[in-house]
């Protein structure tokens, strides 16, 4: 008997054609993968200081500046890239023009879309929120002094407030572009759990919507172990290239099995049990280093539970006016310590500002590096999480000599841990070019200035 490969499995209830496996799970299932990727795009407004920011040697084995020093615990995972080019300057003027092409590579936002956005399109289908975009200042929403908190020091605006992305102005509060669009952030920890697990109830438990999806879950599986059984009967009664055909539906029961495994918690082996889809956070801490690392734990739980692949952090809006307490001295960012002059205090407090702004990005690296995929591998050496910002020096407003950091292997795409300097004009979209084409090989340029793929990553 010759069974062509629309057979139906039939028993235990079960009536499946072999094509249509995939419909057994929503198509996010898939994600299952054997190697998904990752990009993280890391914000940090208003530039640095040069000899605070840049290595004077090359190599594994630089001495790490002021502003890099956080780096120390995860330096082997980063690369500091130095003499890039963010684009031209006559066409991106200072911090609007920066920030515009800080994931585009371009100087109009007509018909543009961040590497994120990209990446989140390609993905969509296999993860539950394309982008995940994320930012902890919001046209001065975000500001201590100003704030009061309950007494768990969680501040406590309205809801209706928290829920929504405030900024009236794109160019200083957003750096996600959807064909053209600037993508609104999530400021509110609680609002970006629920768009990347769904709701939850008080105390953290499950929803009904969450105890629902669990419940599918469980019925999936129930299909898929009755077509495991049946396929591999089949198998036995089909020519080799039939054969073929079936042990890729296997594969497929596979990877789904292993998706099914970490939703409800039952996997066996190695593979990782622990991503949490059902345990809520809470609002907005007043303490900034618990803010923007809630943040990132959101990213990393979020990459782990396969719910998005793509994310953006905003480690304060452009001209950011955040106030920073430096050697007992409060300084606004922008105002007071990027336009440091020669003043060497100041200088010196811009250099402190951006190393905690780097530290954040180090916590990020860290904990992808401690958080396993679902094959057990480090999450880090599937992504790239990139650092940069809206211009150079901080004081000049240049868009030459960009501070950048990249970290992560990228499933092998990279290879960091130097700091090395790149090949003269190399510009950001450059970068962009190897990052994208390891999610799509047929990638080529990205942007206006992305026109080739880049040297020594």
């Amino acid at each position: 008997m010759t069974l062509s490969r629309r057979t139906l499995l039939r028993g235990s209830g079960v009536l499946a054609f072999l094509p249509t496996l995939e419909a057994l799970w929503p198509a996010r299932a898939l994600a299952a993968d054997a190697a998904p990727l990752r990009f993280v795009g890391v914000f940090a407004p208003n530039g640095m200081v040069p000899e605070h920011w840049k290595p004077t040697t090359t190599g594994a084995a630089y001495a790490l500046p002021l502003s890099l020093q956080p780096l120390a615990p995860v330096r082997s995972l980063v690369s500091v890239v130095s003499g890039m080019w963010l684009g031209p300057q006559e066409y991106l003027g200072s911090h609007p023009g920066g920030q515009k092409a800080f994931l585009t590579a371009t100087d109009t936002l007509t018909g543009s879309s961040s590497v994120d956005q990209l990446i989140g399109r390609a993905t969509e289908r296999v993860v539950r929120l394309p982008t995940l975009n994320l930012g902890i200042e919001n046209n001065g929403y975000y500001w201590p002094p100003q704030i009061v908190a309950n007494s768990a020091g969680i501040y406590t605006a309205p809801r209706g407030e928290d829920r929504e992305d405030r900024c009236k102005d794109a160019e200083s509060c957003l750096v996600s572009v959807n064909a053209g669009v600037s993508q609104p952030n999530l400021y509110h920890p609680q609002v970006a759990f629920e768009r990347l697990f769904g709701s939850t109830g008080a105390g953290g438990d499950a929803s009904a919507a969450m105890a629902a999806e669990l419940r599918e879950a469980a019925r999936r599986r129930r299909v898929v172990d009755a077509l495991r059984g049946h396929a591999a009967g089949i198998r036995k009664r089909i020519s080799a290239t039939d054969q073929q055909r079936v042990d890729e539906y296997l594969e497929g029961v596979r990877r789904i099995e292993l998706e099914l495994d970490r939703i409800q918690g039952t996997g066996t082996g190695t593979a990782p049990v622990s991503c949490d889809r059902t345990t809520g956070v809470t609002g907005i801490p007043v303490d900034r280093d618990r803010y923007a690392h809630l943040l990132v734990d959101l990213i990393v739980r979020g990459f782990q539970c396969d719910s998005t692949r793509a994310a953006t952090l905003m480690l304060g809006m452009g001209v950011s006016p955040m106030p920073f307490v430096v050697d007992g001295v409060t300084y606004s960012h922008h105002g007071d310590a990027s336009h440091h002059g020669a003043d060497q205090t100041r200088r010196r407090a811009k250099g402190v500002i951006d190393a905690w702004m780097v530290s954040v990005f180090a916590y990020l690296v860290q904990q992808l590096s401690l958080t396993r995929d679902a094959d057990n591998t480090p999450l880090i050496d599937r992504s790239a999480v990139y650092y940069g910002s809206d211009i150079a020096d901080s004081d000049l407003h240049n868009a030459v000599g960009m501070p950048v950091l990249l970290a992560g292997k990228l499933g092998g795409a990279l290879h960091p841990g130097t700091h090395f300097t790149a090949a003269p004009k190399t510009t950001i979209g450059d970068m962009f070019v190897s990052v994208l084409s390891a999610f799509d090989p047929n990638i080529t340029s990205f942007g206006k200035w992305g026109t080739k793929a880049m040297g020594g990553l």
